[in-house]
């Protein structure tokens, strides 16, 4: 016995460590990252047609009733996170097309690519796409964007869009909706507002329907088990579509103010 411990104590003392150390680089590295469910829309808590909920369909305290009572009805897991991004006024560029252009980068990070393959493996009639195929994409029309054969756009506003999902199961009991939005950042009344820039913040709001789920204490407690991994990954996941935004963005600024420059010489 002592033989076998002296054995497995070392690889499971360096998974403990590189997985410790990865959890910790994952907060640092989303740090600007901030847990905020006052972000959820209604929509993303309903999983019925026929209890459909819009924001704008009553005031703001009967909103919120009608919150509570859909979630406790459809028993819907939510969580929302938000980053800050400043876009440069020298872009002009709208909330609708920064609602696109936030899409296209989330779907295309680094770090989504690797959950894009995962599912092409996962079903054969699911086809790999290819970042460009994702980038042409404007996402305005429900049902027939879908990405990675999984997340179907169901939604669209001007500053958001809504995708359902669901992962291959026997009984299609792992289901759930993402919502990907634009808000102005919220800068109170301490300094005036940025002569330079657009304040904005990015949304990412997940659901998922655990109604068949609370029925199977299985996947009650795989479920349990994968929702700290979950957290981190959803921040990451906007950490990484932030930085690629706020990297493009400071490239086209740089790109007009030289052609600005060639035009003055």
């Amino acid at each position: 016995m002592g033989i076998i411990t002296k054995l497995i104590a070392p690889p499971l003392t360096l998974l403990t460590a590189g997985v410790t150390g990865g959890v910790v680089f994952a907060l640092l590295y989303s740090s600007n990252v901030e847990p905020n469910n006052r972000v959820i829309p209604p929509r993303l808590y309903n999983f019925d047609s026929e209890t459909y909920l819009d924001s704008k369909s009553s005031s703001e305290k009967d909103n919120l009733v009608e919150r509570r009572a859909l979630k406790r009805k459809n028993k819907v897991y939510l969580d929302g996170f938000t980053v800050r991004l400043d876009v440069p006024k020298t872009l002009n560029i709208s909330k609708r097309e920064l609602t696109t252009r936030y899409v296209q980068s989330f779907f295309t990070t680094d770090l989504f690519n690797l959950e894009r393959k995962l599912l092409s493996k996962a079903k054969s009639e699911i086809k790999y796409q290819e970042d460009k195929e994702i980038l042409d994409m404007k996402f305005e029309t429900p049902e027939k964007d879908v990405i990675a054969g999984t997340f179907a756009l169901e939604h669209r506003q001007e500053g958001g869009a809504w995708f359902e999902w669901s992962f291959p199961s026997k009984d299609n009991s792992v289901r759930g909706k993402t919502f990907l939005g634009v808000k102005e950042a919220d800068i109170g009344n301490f300094r005036q507002p940025s002569q330079y820039f657009d304040e904005y913040e990015l949304v990412l709001a997940s659901s998922l329907l655990l109604d068949r789920l609370s029925k199977d204490s299985g996947k009650s407690i795989v479920f349990s088990l994968m929702l700290p991994f979950h957290k981190i990954y959803s921040r990451l996941l906007l950490q990484f579509a932030a930085t690629r935004l706020q990297r493009v963005f400071e490239e086209e600024e740089l790109a007009l103010l030289k052609q600005k420059q060639k035009a003055t010489v």
